[in-house]
């Protein structure tokens, strides 16, 4: 069953991914096409629950937690390969 908690969902996230795309605020994350994938692997799951409610329950389910699963790796492999200079007032950690 549709719920339309789920399709606001999908819209808002489409609306910020193309937002940040066109304001070029992922360009100032480190290393930009891992959390660009990591984010269009978001998208994909809440299609996934969309279509989850409709047909293929199980299937859609697994697939949706695969993309969370795969988002999230994403998104620490971009942060830890992270080789951007440390900021010069720092006292040797990341901020």
């Amino acid at each position: 069953m549709l719920q339309s908690a789920e399709i606001i969902n999908l819209s808002l996230a489409m609306a910020a991914i193309i937002l940040m795309q066109h304001e070029g605020l992922l360009k100032a994350l480190p290393n930009p096409r891992l959390f660009l994938f990591a984010l269009l692997l978001i998208i994909a799951s809440y299609c996934f629950t969309v279509l989850e409610g409709v047909l293929w329950g199980d299937f859609f389910n697994l697939l949706e937690h695969l993309c969370y699963f795969l988002a999230g790796l994403f998104f620490i492999t971009a942060v830890t390969l992270d080789d951007r200079p440390l900021p010069k007032d720092t006292q040797g950690g990341r901020i």
